[in-house]
């Protein structure tokens, strides 16, 4: 042993115990480590390939068998010679087996994106330099007030304003570090995928979630699968894994085979998070976690991307902060010109304390009045809204990966869908099946053994169902054998199971036997494996299952009505494709798939072998596929989905377009959109198979745009377009039969060209181009690793009706802003004219610093989240999809901004110059809010019923922005439902109670009587009938009323904007 080798086995021995006779694994976990070290793996090359010193490691653990016995994985191998043979149990599997290995191994811990934490979001939020302006001001209000109002209680006002700076940044911070942990918490159950494991002695899978496998687990992988640990392959079929996540030169998928001592030079090696481009095999996990390949890459939370919709927002509200900015001149100028007046007219303003006082509030406000006017809550409001809704849209069905989809879904036009487990359950049932010249229906006394059928038959029939089957048995919880997989094959083992036959024990039998395999593809619509069969050791059968048009043209050979077998011929072939398929199965909804078979002698095999290339690839093997003796057609029926035809017909509502593209039989495919409401009738649309499809509208081609980039377009557009619309034949397309996954893709790039934004559902590998190329691409919950991947949502249950889910929450995002913004702007605008007015009549704000930054909170922070947690409505479908050209302003809104500002500034200014009278509360305009002991004046009590009254008029038309439609006038309607704007409008109201009657001098206010509160709370309550009144309004009245912002026109090039961005957005600290 070299001296190197030696030190490895040494090293470990600082962390784990000696190995002994006694120890459970025969190996330290460093050593599996080193299989997969970069070094150890890399050859001479620069390409990752089989490294000479991970396969000396290996050979020195004995191959697979070997590590797997160090592993005490306790795996029966079973085969007919060391090239075929097949591991058929895994680890014991039970608490205490888990346990050890995680103990001993580690955890196959799962890689999050790192969040800040609430401190840092607070510093951050701090180094802001509008907030370090006020904070100086607020010094220099602590100093002048205690110069002008003596040091016991000049202070109170500057150190408010501090206290209230520190709870709007804590707040504010809060919440989006909330909001943070809410997307890693999603962005964690998006990585949450099960992979089959065999477990304990009798061999049978179980899904086990990947973050809870163990370094021993036997796992099995398939086409498009992700690896989930550093795993060694036992055993494969055409397996070729794409590593570019290792090596970003290697432009092809490696191909992997299990290494033995007759098949040196192989490469097992499978790499963390590696893709699995083709094939299928078993692999034996040996490190996980941080140790693994992938070890814990840990993504910073992505919080600079911006959606469109808040590029948009972004755009609005430079626009409102220009409004804001020079309101903020204005208020300041109209302070200023006060202060002139008084220093130069009265003697008792100049007094060297005032003047500093005086200097120093005119400062404050108007740092105060940017702070209030600048909408920080439009991008708070649409993050808010959308962490909201992708919480609640997985109650729903649907996981968001890409957090620009639920916008976009707001946006769709058009749904391509497949049929099988997203309109249909995928639960299906062996309804009736037509073999021996016999058409038989299955029911529960007429089981597959209790039929008509000969036995040999019988027995053909289930060697067929289960030895070209990808579908696997697995053990419930109640010791029951239930199939997983694919719909159609689980459906064909429960109607074996049905007729009381062992399945699992019959799937076992073809283990180690399997000579040669082609899977089922689109393409192809056919699957074939050759088995040298468990009974007769002299001859290979080679299985097919597919198509029946396609299956029934290989074939030469039929049973007859006796059980013997007899040519079949073109009039027996055209009875079963036209009087059987059609007629009896396809119309009628139900998905058809035939049976062959054909016996090869094993020399004759071996022969036949030699000449095609040794059955490498899937090409070579289809020599198989011939003269062959047709066996059944079998009809499974697939029952809709509960509500499903409501869902389509919800999307019709809601101006939404949904075609069907599907694999089956166009009869089929027409009779299921018949059905689930895609169409009415069939003859009313037109209906195409996949190769009629791609022969009217050709290709897709490529095409260079003036930025560099490249748009893929189809060869014959205008076709499309008329195809699509039913221009020429007023039939427009809804059905694509016998489809391949490039049809889907065609169809979703043509209807993107024609600028209509697609959602398309995929699960394979197949359809990651029409996923990648539809607006929204949804990945179906049972589909593969590399299909959720390349999606932007994942529906969780297959289910159809989740898409319209997600169409009604990506429409209510856009109400959700528009629900904020009326209310944002209508709070600035009633602000600014309020603060301005005071400032210009009687040279003070009506609303102190602390009482502009509470209502500042009131409408951002908590509006945001009031707000923007509003459930969509049925009703919300009606509105049609969202353009992204629309407004996010509306007329309507525009009557409820100007309307409500404008009463809510009336009604301000009246109590701001007749509220003393109304109350009979004396006061002089010079006088002080408190009196040197402290005490409010009567100065302070007209005051704080005018602040008071203020926020009620706010806090009322909150509820009013609920309803943001011309015709929705009970804005109380689900109220009760919306729990979180209840909570935050209590505790609204919790506060500015507290306010009022309990911080006195820190919130510049003096408890009020209960009439004087009820007078506020009546005064407030006026803006509901003020709000009915307005939408009351003809729309021809309010038509010509201008906008307030250009949304389309950007405020970058406003020279006056420039220069408070650039010190806005600047930071206090500087940074490497």
């Amino acid at each position: 042993m070299t001296s190197e080798a030696k030190q490895s086995q040494k090293e470990p021995l600082l962390k784990h115990e000696p190995i002994t006779v006694s120890s459970i694994y025969k190996l330290y976990p460093e050593e599996l480590v080193k299989l997969f070290e970069e070094s150890n793996l890399k050859s001479s090359g620069s390409s990752y390939q089989q490294g000479s010193k991970s396969l000396n490691l290996l050979v020195e653990h004995g191959y697979g068998p070997g590590l797997l016995k160090k592993l005490a994985t306790e795996a029966v191998v079973s085969g007919l010679a060391s090239l075929f043979f097949s591991f058929q149990t895994g680890i014991i599997g039970d608490k205490n087996d888990i346990k050890r290995r995680k103990l001993y191994f580690g955890k196959n811990t799962k890689p999050l994106a790192q969040v800040p934490t609430l401190k840092e979001s607070i510093k951050e939020a701090l180094d802001n330099r509008i907030l370090l302006s006020l904070g100086i001001a607020a010094f220099l209000t602590i100093i002048t007030g205690m110069v002008s109002q003596g040091p016991k209680w000049g202070w109170i006002e500057g150190v408010s304003i501090y206290f209230a700076i520190l709870v709007i940044v804590t707040l504010t911070s809060l919440n989006d570090w909330v909001k943070d942990k809410q997307f890693v918490r999603l962005q964690s159950l998006v990585k949450d995928e099960d992979i089959a494991v065999i477990r304990g002695k009798h061999g049978a899978t179980q899904s086990v979630n990947i973050y809870k496998l163990v370094v021993g687990d036997i796992i099995l992988l398939e086409t498009g699968s992700r690896v989930p640990a550093d795993c060694l392959l036992l055993e494969g079929q055409d397996l070729s894994v794409d590593e570019t996540n290792y090596n970003e030169d290697s432009k092809k998928a490696t191909k992997k085979t299990a290494a033995s001592s007759e098949n040196p030079d192989a490469d097992p090696f499978l790499l963390s998070n590696s893709l699995i481009a083709t094939g299928t095999g078993k692999a034996v996990v040996l490190v996980v976690g941080e140790k693994s390949r992938r070890g814990m890459d840990e993504e910073k939370l992505d919080t600079q991307s911006k959606t469109p919709l808040q590029e948009k927002l972004e755009n609005l509200g430079g626009h409102f902060t220009r409004i804001g900015l020079y309101g903020s001149v204005a208020i300041f100028l109209a302070l200023l010109a006060n202060f002139i007046i008084r220093v130069s007219s009265f003697e008792e303003y100049r007094e060297t304390g005032l003047i500093l006082k005086s200097i120093s509030d005119m400062l404050t406000y108007a740092i105060v009045i940017v702070i209030v006017a600048v909408p920080e809550g439009l991008p708070l409001a649409i993050t808010l809204s959308l962490a909201y809704s992708v919480m609640r849209m997985k109650i729903d069905g649907v996981l968001v990966r890409n957090l620009d989809s639920p916008e976009e879904m707001g946006k769709v036009e058009e749904i391509v869908t497949g049929k099988t487990g997203t309109i249909t359950q995928s639960n299906m049932k062996v309804d009736q099946f037509y073999s021996q010249s016999l058409l038989i229906k299955n029911t529960r006394k007429n089981t597959l053994f209790n039929c008509e059928l000969q036995d040999h038959l019988i027995q053909l029939i289930q060697e067929s169902i289960l030895y070209n089957c990808d579908a696997r048995i697995e053990m419930d919880d109640k010791a029951f054998y239930v199939p997983v997989g694919n719909g159609t094959e689980t459906g064909f083992i429960r109607f074996l199971q049905d007729a009381e036959i062992e399945v699992h024990d019959m799937i076992k039998r073809k283990l180690g036997r399997i000579e040669a395999v082609v899977p089922f593809s689109t393409l192809r619509k056919r699957s074939l494996t050759a088995v040298r069969h468990p009974d007769h050791d002299d001859f290979v059968r080679v299985y097919i299952k597919g198509a029946p048009e396609i299956i029934v043209s290989k074939c030469s050979r039929t049973f007859h009505i006796d059980g013997k077998v007899i040519p079949l011929d073109d009039n027996q072939a055209n009875y079963i494709l036209s009087d059987i398929l059609i007629q009896k199965f396809t119309t009628c909804g139900y998905r058809t798939l035939a049976f062959a078979y054909k016996d090869i002698p094993l020399e004759e095999f071996e022969n036949l072998k030699a000449m095609n290339n040794q059955f490498v690839t899937e090409d070579d093997r289809t020599a198989l596929e011939k003269d062959l003796t047709f066996v059944g057609i079998f009809a499974l029926h697939d029952p809709l989905r509960d509500k499903v035809r409501q869902s389509v017909q919800f999307a019709t509502m809601g101006q939404i377009t949904t075609r069907l593209v599907s694999g089956d039989h166009i009869e089929t495919a027409k009779a299921v959109a018949v059905q689930a409401g895609i169409m009415d009738r069939a003859e009313n649309y037109t209906c195409l198979t996949g190769e009629e499809f791609r022969n009217l509208v050709g290709g897709i081609r490529q095409e260079l745009q003036e930025d560099g980039s490249i748009k893929y377009v189809l060869e014959r557009e205008p076709e499309f377009r008329n195809l699509v619309n039913g221009k020429d034949t007023k039939k427009p397309l809804r059905v694509i039969a016998r489809a391949t996954q490039y049809d889907k893709y065609l169809l979703v790039v043509g209807l993107s060209n024609l600028g209509r934004s697609v959602a398309t559902i995929g699960e394979g590998l197949n359809d990651v181009d029409a996923l990648k190329a539809a607006s929204v691409g949804f990945a179906m919950g049972s589909g593969v690793s590399i299909a959720k991947d390349s999606s932007d949502m994942i529906l969780i249950k297959d289910d159809f009706q989740a898409t319209m889910m997600a169409v009604m929450w990506g429409r209510n995002i856009y109400l959700n802003v528009r629900r904020f913004i009326q209310f944002q702007v209508t709070v600035n605008l009633s602000t600014l004219l309020f603060v301005l007015l005071g400032c210009a009549t009687k040279g003070q704000s009506p609303l102190s610093v602390v009482q502009l930054l509470w209502i500042n909170l009131i409408m951002d922070t908590f509006a945001a989240i009031a707000l923007g947690s509003e459930r969509p409505h049925p009703s919300v479908i009606k509105s049609g999809p969202v353009k992204g050209g629309d407004d996010l302003i509306t007329g309507t809104m525009l009557k409820q901004i100007y309307g409500m500002s404008i009463y809510i500034f009336i009604m301000s200014t009246i109590l701001y110059f007749f509220v003393d009278d109304m109350w009979d509360i004396g006061y002089e305009n010079s006088s002080t809010m408190y009196n040197s002991d402290g005490i409010p004046t009567n100065k302070a009590r007209v005051y704080t019923m005018i602040f008071n009254s203020f926020v009620w008029m706010h806090i009322f038309n909150e509820f009013n922005c609920r309803k943001v439609g011309t015709t929705q006038y009970n804005v109380f309607k689900g109220l009760i439902q919306n729990w979180v704007f209840l909570i935050v409008m209590a505790v609204i109201i919790l506060l500015q109670l507290f306010f009022v009657q309990y911080c006195g001098s820190l919130t510049s206010t003096t408890s009020l009587t209960g009439q004087e509160h009820a007078f506020c709370i009546l005064i407030g309550s006026t803006t509901l009938l003020v709000s009915l009144l307005l939408k009351l309004l003809p729309n021809r009245l309010t038509s010509k009323i201008p906008n307030l912002v250009n949304e389309n026109q950007s405020v970058n090039d406003d020279k006056f904007m420039a220069a408070f961005n650039k010190q806005a957005n600047a930071k206090v600290t500087k940074r490497e």
